[in-house]
């Protein structure tokens, strides 16, 4: 599915989601936050948005000095520190879908003597305009199919972020899997969230992963802002018109747009194979482009190096590492040698 997206100062005076705008110009009386006991719709999603700002330039520095430590050959490179940063910043992702949750059911009167203890169920009850295109569009192929389902491993199922890092003549990609269990004593990357490839496991390079998020925010606030002047139109026979109010220079959402813009595109050799995502945001953030690239050829890794983090664990006889078909010794997997598979 194609999506592009392209934000400029002189156009929209903020390089921000356009449903930003929206919710700004949204009229009182067409609002039932204070009804639900919810803050203001552009509260919620500002305040969703800092959170995912703050994380993900914490991730951004710390990536970097893990990149710089790898090919500095140091011993210490601070990727489990990196591996628990990007833990907090796919929660702040995941959270960011009940941020649009919430200012959906603002839209909407409560429902009396009806109590809904999510607000999906009281969005499904009222059947608001757009909801199910939300649901079966953005939700379901990006929450449910990635985000969703690696942050419920992490906070439901032991899961745990397991650093990989895969060396070449011109690659310092830097990565993640997360850990789960695969039977007879053996622990490696979960069934449920990482695929096959050529008879590989595989990991998340955090390149190819973190701007696969950044095109998850403006899919989301696309679906969002459509959602949004679909149910005023209907309710309100009303057509919102956005507010925009300018960003100062320097603002944290311009640092987080140019830094994944100059994101070495250090993938995995499977991620080499797909959709790519693509930022591409000008030095003085005056104008940002985010889209999905149909998957390219990239030239194929002919060897390389890979190395991840195994942590000793009783009853885990052995370990699975990615991009390596062999199962090394707990005690011996950093440093194994592999091979692009024919």
């Amino acid at each position: 599915m194609k999506f592009s997206v392209d934000r400029s100062l002189a156009a929209h005076q903020s390089l921000r989601p356009d449903v930003e705008a929206i919710l700004r110009g949204l009229p009182a009386t067409a609002l039932f936050h204070d009804a639900h006991d919810l803050k203001h719709p552009l509260t919620q999603y500002r305040l969703s948005l800092a959170a995912i700002e703050e994380a993900w330039l914490r991730v951004l520095d710390l990536h970097e000095r893990a990149r710089l430590a790898a090919a500095m050959e140091l011993q210490e490179t601070g990727e489990t520190e990196l591996s628990g940063a990007y833990r907090q910043l796919l929660e702040r992702l995941n959270e960011h879908f009940d941020a649009a949750h919430s200012i959906l059911r603002s839209l909407r009167p409560p429902i009396p003597a009806k109590a809904f203890n999510f607000h999906t169920q009281f969005l499904d009850k009222t059947s608001l305009p757009g909801w199910r295109a939300f649901k079966d569009g953005v939700q379901k192929k990006y929450r449910d199919a990635r985000l969703g389902r690696v942050v419920n491993l992490l906070k439901h199922d032991q899961a745990q972020l397991r650093s990989v890092r895969l060396l070449s003549d011109d690659t310092i990609a830097l990565g993640f899997y997360v850990e789960g269990a695969r039977g007879a004593g053996t622990i490696g990357p979960h069934k449920k969230v990482h695929a096959l490839w050529r008879d590989c496991e595989t990991a998340y390079s955090y390149a190819f992963d973190m701007l696969t998020h950044f095109l998850g925010i403006f899919q989301v606030a696309e679906a969002l802002q459509h959602c949004v002047a679909l149910t005023i139109k209907q309710d309100h026979r009303l057509d919102v018109a956005p507010v925009y109010l300018a960003s100062e220079p320097g603002n944290r959402w311009s640092k987080l747009c140019i830094a994944l813009s100059n994101l070495p595109l250090d993938f995995f050799p499977d991620e080499r194979e797909q959709r790519r995502p693509v930022v591409a945001c000008y030095n003085d953030a005056s104008a940002l482009k985010v889209s999905a690239e149909a998957p390219g050829r990239w030239p194929r890794l002919a060897s390389y190096e890979v190395t991840s983090t195994i942590v000793p664990q009783e009853g885990a006889l052995s370990v699975i590492v990615p991009y390596f078909n062999k199962r090394p010794n707990p005690y011996s997997a950093s440093g194994l040698e592999g091979q692009s598979a024919d």
